[in-house]
């Protein structure tokens, strides 16, 4: 199991709350509750949203949440310029499809992060940035790879690794590809069981546990890398969608 930074943060004494949040998550405490009482809470996490959760996250990152919507907000403008030069090629119109589909997961991600999701949206986050290098990849004709994976013969959580053996031959920036892996790596512990996944269901403050949503000042330091990892990586995304763009032009 994987120590990813949650084990560090759960073994400090968190900081005394400046105003107590317990009632913004539908957290359970070790007592004998009744069944109805355990049917209501996991009823309201199924069907309702935690209004309270998500304004404690934007109280914390509203500033970082409006570069975030600005930065997707020209990346889709600019897949709208690569998707206008695809029609009628297949491979293409697949490609694009990728670039839109890597948008969306990252934007998913952001919202699901933002609503106290913090595991799901970790493993969203993992398929997007697989998603990116999949598309840098297969954009690039002198990389033969386009047709296995048409023909769902290549495993594409390995294009991280890929992508950065080819990237001498694509011109590719090293330091911009060392930050693609690192966080690849760093979300690769949503998907499996480690210290993110089970610490995420304790209060840091030792009041229990977390049913679905939650807001933790425990967390605070893990949240803080979370977000700027989401924010820089939609910094890039116009510019990876161009050289996309300019890839399949020369096609």
């Amino acid at each position: 199991m994987h120590n990813n930074g949650f084990h560090g943060i759960a073994a400090k004494n968190a900081a005394p709350r400046e105003a107590e949040r317990y009632g913004q998550c539908r957290s359970l405490r070790i007592v004998m509750e009744t069944y109805d009482k355990i049917r209501e809470l996991i009823s309201s996490e199924t069907i309702e949203d935690n209004i309270d959760v998500r304004t404690s996250f934007l109280n914390l990152y509203r500033t970082e949440t409006d570069e975030f919507i600005c930065n997707m907000s020209k990346s889709f403008i600019a897949w709208r310029s690569l998707d206008s030069r695809t029609k009628n090629d297949e491979q293409k119109e697949h490609l694009s499809a990728l670039v839109f589909s890597s948008i969306n997961l990252h934007i998913v991600s952001m919202k699901l992060f933002l609503s106290g999701y913090i595991v799901p949206a970790g493993k969203i986050e993992r398929q997007a940035i697989e998603t990116i290098a999949l598309a840098i990849l297969l954009s690039n004709k002198g990389i033969d790879i386009f047709d296995i994976y048409i023909k769902n013969q290549y495993s594409t959580n390995k294009a991280v690794r890929d992508l950065k053996r080819h990237s001498k031959k694509m011109s590719l920036s090293e330091e911009g590809i060392n930050k693609l892996e690192k966080a690849h790596k760093h979300f690769h512990d949503y998907s499996h069981p480690s210290y993110i996944t089970i610490g995420s269901n304790f209060n840091f403050q030792g009041k229990g546990r977390y049913l679905g949503a939650s807001f933790d000042e425990g967390k605070i330091d893990f949240y803080n890398k979370d977000i700027s990892g989401r924010v820089n990586l939609s910094a890039v995304f116009p510019n990876y969608i161009k050289a996309v763009e300019s890839a399949i032009i020369n096609w």
